[in-house]
């Protein structure tokens, strides 16, 4: 099944060019606007003009999870807090608690990826998709796709949908609207 034609049938010289002008962008975007990366890559004496395709990936700084908890809580972000529409933050339970802030595009971004994940594993065709609801998965603390759960559209309260029919039977003053 395809999802986006114009992603997934592009050839494999349109998709390295795709990615680089991607991993371009990223590496501009975080080098301007979070002082960790831009320490980083300095240290490693690399500048974003250095990055000129996919290749040069390799010349990038990694992350780790000591540096997620050393820049707690929001010390990351490569957008304003304005642009920061969902933030999941671990429990800390090793320790300092380490936090990912999300965009709006962001949660479009994986809501797209994890439904085309779901819906290739099950075989599902396109007419079935909108049997399908996104929602944060809560044990996971990442965004899943899922036909076992259901949201109010008024309320936003995601459940499993046996729940949820108990809740919009009995509790939901949302339910006739």
């Amino acid at each position: 099944m395809i999802w986006n034609e114009q992603i997934e049938c592009m050839s494999s010289n349109e998709m390295r060019k795709l990615q680089s002008e991607r991993l371009i962008e990223l590496v501009n975007r975080v080098y301007q606007n979070v002082e960790f990366y831009r320490i980083k890559m300095d240290e490693k004496g690399v500048k974003p003009s250095d990055i000129r395709s996919i290749d040069d990936i390799s010349k990038l700084p990694f992350t780790n999870k000591t540096d997620l908890r050393d820049n707690y809580p929001f010390g990351l972000f490569a957008a304003p807090m304005k642009e920061i529409v969902r933030i999941h933050a671990s429990s800390g339970t090793t320790g300092k608690p380490t936090t990912v802030g999300y965009t709006k595009k962001d949660i479009e971004n994986w809501q797209e990826a994890k439904l085309k994940i779901s819906l290739a594993r099950k075989n599902k065709s396109m007419s079935e998709v909108t049997k399908f609801k996104i929602h944060q998965s809560l044990k996971g603390k990442e965004l899943a796709v899922n036909n076992k759960f259901k949201e109010c559209e008024y309320c936003k309260r995601v459940m499993n949908i046996g729940n949820y029919n108990r809740w919009h039977g009995n509790n939901c003053k949302h339910k006739n609207i």
